[in-house]
């Protein structure tokens, strides 16, 4: 049985949704039982073009538009703005009709803001103060407040809580902890100087207590706080006849005491 070879033709679709494209198709030479031969072995006179013109009808160019932008003023009337655009819509099957004769839609509108003289309470912090515990857990505060604002007047005062809105007022207490408590050392207060004048000295109790407040051993004891000083280092001054201390007379003599005694003054 002798096969003889044909062109075998598929078509592809128009390079354009609309307006004028190209399509092309793909042509090759095919014996009857389906086999792809080389182009030789057919008519080569006859064989079809590779590509042609395509008219897929008249585009249809519709109007878009961006959403409104914001509007042109914090308070009052203002204006909003938009994008609005005659383009080609590429899915040419909906019924979007054409810009032309087509009333283009509005890229400006009108807006209002909240009245200007109108004083609008909002809440206001301050910043965290500091924490109440020098280690583990504590709480730290912040300033909340009610402010009234006048945009127009570009003023603002202190209003009564009452004017906000109580479901969104921030907190004013949270809690804090700058580090974990370890052991620490705790002083009691200075005792009173041992003497008035001529030098003395003054004590305290220095205990390293852990994070429990119990006697601890853990402590840095090269930090560890004086637990005696010295105090009233000024020279004594003798008294004068009438009874009165006097800042001006001195002791002459490193023995004033005994000097005193032996009624030489």
């Amino acid at each position: 049985m002798i096969l003889t070879a044909s062109l075998l033709v598929l078509v592809l679709q128009c390079s354009v949704p609309c307006g004028r494209g190209q399509r092309t198709r793909e042509v090759n030479c095919v014996t009857s039982s389906g086999d792809v031969r080389p182009d030789a072995e057919c008519n080569l006179r006859i064989r079809p073009r590779l590509a042609e013109d395509c008219d897929m009808g008249q585009c249809a160019n519709s109007w878009f538009y961006s959403d409104w932008g914001k509007c042109s003023t914090d308070c009052g009337n203002g204006i909003q703005k938009r994008n609005v655009l005659c383009i080609l819509s590429q899915d040419h099957d909906l019924p979007l009709g054409s810009c032309d004769g087509k009333e283009k839609p509005s890229e400006t509108q009108s807006c209002d803001m909240e009245g200007c003289n109108r004083n609008s309470a909002h809440w206001f912090s301050g910043p965290w103060g500091p924490c109440s515990a020098p280690c583990g857990e504590g709480t730290q505060e912040r300033d909340v407040m009610c402010i009234a604002v006048n945009k127009r007047e570009h003023s603002h005062h202190i209003v009564s809580h009452h004017r906000c809105e109580q479901g969104i007022r921030p907190e004013h207490q949270q809690r804090c902890e700058v580090q974990p408590c370890t052991a620490m050392w705790y002083h009691t207060d200075w005792s009173q100087c041992s003497k008035t004048c001529d030098g003395g000295y003054r004590v305290r109790v220095v205990q390293c207590l852990d994070e429990k407040k119990q006697i601890s051993t853990k402590c840095n004891t090269a930090i560890r706080p004086s637990d005696r000083e010295p105090c009233s280092v000024k020279p004594c001054y003798i008294a004068a006849s009438h009874g009165n201390s006097d800042d001006s007379c001195v002791d002459r003599f490193n023995n004033c005491n005994l000097v005193v005694q032996a009624r030489m003054c």
